[in-house]
């Protein structure tokens, strides 16, 4: 994984203009599933090369008994 990638941060789509998103839209077909095919493989290569995001997915599940009013 190139250094680059490895000190990314992913920035929520909500940071994106809406205008941006629009453009996005308007896009054929194909070619918004090739942008999106290649997002995903770059998030899947962060996600199976980086422990540190496991450790805290990781933990038990809790279940908390609140009574309802």
């Amino acid at each position: 994984m190139s250094e680059r990638r490895k000190n990314c941060t992913v920035e929520p789509s909500t940071n994106q203009s809406f205008s941006t998103r629009r453009q996005f839209l308007e896009l054929p077909k194909e070619e918004r599933h090739r942008i999106l095919s290649e997002q995903a493989e770059e998030m899947a290569d962060f996600y199976e090369n980086d422990p540190e995001w496991r450790e805290w997915e990781g933990g038990p599940i809790v279940e908390y008994d609140i009574p309802l009013k």
